[in-house]
């Protein structure tokens, strides 16, 4: 399939929305919400909760905190918001987005349900979210030897996403295994084909 034009690629991909292009675009619509919901759950409780309740512990002593512990608690802030970015997204984001691809992959054949974007939830899931934080933190590993190793090793496992969304039971070792195999000798393909999106 890699192997296809990426015209014809998507050719396929419209043929596949027919009749389903609005259904799809609401199944989208709710991971949108989902992710800006929590986006703005974090940003209030890093942006209200935190930084307030300390900095109003030196308004009322009379005693505004200095240009270095100001620069700490800004940076604290920025570590908290980074830290529960990345938890919320692997324990509740991610799930809904495989879910999202179940429901595509099961569009083609005609046997998708809007409860495909609830799936993980209901089957798997501490395995699902085990397997993309091994994911994650892979991709991290490798791209502290140096950035260029983790743009390669975030190519080699972007399958893994799909594998799950098809089979959410498989074991960490195949679901890695599987990804390497898909996109051995197609890792560059894959980033034209992100490209040709662009305009």
């Amino acid at each position: 399939m890699y192997k296809l034009p990426f015209s014809q690629l998507k050719t396929a991909a419209k043929y596949n929305l027919t009749g389903n292009y609005w259904p799809s675009f609401g199944m989208c619509l709710i991971v949108m919400a989902v992710s800006y919901v929590l986006s703005s759950v974090i940003s209030f409780f890093v942006a209200f909760m935190l930084p307030a309740s300390s900095l109003t512990s030196y308004i009322i002593s009379g005693n505004l905190p200095n240009q270095g512990l100001t620069d700490y608690m800004a940076i604290a802030s920025w570590s908290i918001n980074v830290l529960l970015t990345v938890v919320s997204s692997i324990l509740v984001l991610t799930p809904f987005y495989i879910g999202l691809y179940k429901y595509f992959i099961n569009q083609q054949t005609g046997r998708q349900n809007i409860n495909d974007i609830v799936h993980v939830f209901k089957t798997n899931y501490k395995n699902v979210v085990y397997i993309v934080f091994m994911q994650n933190l892979f991709i991290l590993l490798w791209s502290f030897v140096f950035i260029i190793p983790g743009i390669i090793k975030s190519y080699q496992y972007c399958m893994i996403d799909y594998i799950l969304a098809e089979n959410p039971g498989i074991e960490r070792k195949r679901a890695f295994e599987l990804s390497k195999a898909m996109t051995k000798g197609n890792k560059f393909r894959i980033f034209l084909f992100s490209l040709s999106f662009i305009g």
